[in-house]
């Protein structure tokens, strides 16, 4: 089985957004945008199921996704409303350096990220593939069986480059010319919907730990979770009508100082909303282990000592990463419990 074979049984289409309709639980297909407006996907507005017709805020649907899926792979998610991931293939000869378009982007839809899955020698049985070890950036660079270098990159919205490279006495018999076939994901966001600040803070700290540069991607996580909770509890007092001056209003009457605070909504606007507070309910424990997250990101933000400055380590910051998606699927279950 080839790499294009390997891409059609795991899942290798434009397939489906990130967007689950809450009523069907079916997902909305990208295919359903070439007859619905996609910018009716919209942070402020309901968008109505093309299966169902039910209608729906469109983040609650990317988070009842997220429900779906193993908790310890939210990082690499397509965190776009309507986005989504397609697994791509192609092929290139050993020294050459080619340009692609991203054959399973869909139209409307633009490149956000792109992951290098697996490579091997073309015409050689599976049992025979060498090795990929990733190298400096493991997104996007590898090496195949210690003699080819493998560079991909995103060169425009929706193009991609891949550049292969033989090392000097290179082993296993590869050769300048050999071809290599290449699978690769792409994540991908929809033109024309508008994402809330939770959504693009979350874009921002992907990015910033797919560079490695850790240091940054705690507080945009923190941030991020901030906005979903005020956005949740705002959206759910929307869907019982209130209008949206009256909900922040309402929100905002549960300062305790001057500016409203984390600890207002996750306490007392939560117990006003759904009679449970995240910091000593059924999510205590997960609130406790945010709450840890909260100290490590104001230990960045206002060091103590010099340890402070040290670079997390980038599979620590995903893990944080993952760590507060699952506290924030802890207030999405809290406030709507589809």
């Amino acid at each position: 089985m080839d790499l294009r074979q390997w891409a059609h049984f795991t899942g290798g289409s434009a397939g489906a957004t990130n967007l689950t309709c809450p009523k069907c639980k079916k997902r909305i297909d990208t295919l359903a945008f070439t007859v619905h407006d996609p910018s009716a996907i919209q942070a402020e507005e309901r968008f109505t199921c093309p299966n169902c017709s039910f209608a729906f805020w469109p983040e609650n649907a990317l988070l009842l996704t997220l429900l779906e899926l193993d908790g310890n792979s939210y990082f690499g998610f397509p965190f776009s409303l309507g986005g989504n991931e397609a697994r791509n293939y192609t092929s290139i000869e050993v020294g050459k350096t080619r340009e692609y378009n991203v054959d399973t982007l869909a139209e409307g839809y633009t490149v956000e990220t792109i992951t290098l899955k697996g490579a091997h020698r073309k015409d050689i049985p599976k049992s025979d593939w060498l090795p990929l070890e990733p190298l400096n950036n493991p997104f996007r660079r590898a090496m195949l069986g210690e003699s080819v270098s493998i560079s991909l990159a995103k060169n425009t919205s929706k193009t991609v480059s891949v550049s292969t490279n033989l090392v000097e006495n290179p082993e296993h018999g590869i050769n300048l010319g050999d071809e290599i076939e290449i699978l690769y994901d792409a994540t991908t966001s929809q033109n024309q919907s508008f994402d809330p600040p939770w959504i693009l803070l979350l874009q921002e700290a992907t990015f910033a730990i797919r560079r490695d540069n850790t240091v940054t991607a705690l507080p945009l996580l923190i941030s991020s979770f901030d906005n979903l909770l005020f956005r949740q509890l705002y959206l759910l007092l929307r869907d019982r009508g209130l209008n949206q001056e009256e909900s922040v209003n309402k929100l905002q009457s549960f300062k305790q100082w001057k500016f409203l605070k984390r600890d207002d909504l996750a306490k007392d606007a939560l117990d006003f909303a759904v009679g449970e507070r995240l910091s000593d309910g059924r999510y205590a424990e997960e609130w406790a282990e945010f709450k840890q997250l909260v100290n490590t990101r104001s230990e960045i933000i206002h060091p103590t000592n010099s340890s402070s400055l040290n670079r997390p380590d980038r599979d620590e910051v995903i893990e944080q990463f993952n760590k507060i998606i699952r506290t924030m699927l802890c207030v999405f279950d809290l406030c709507w419990r589809y």
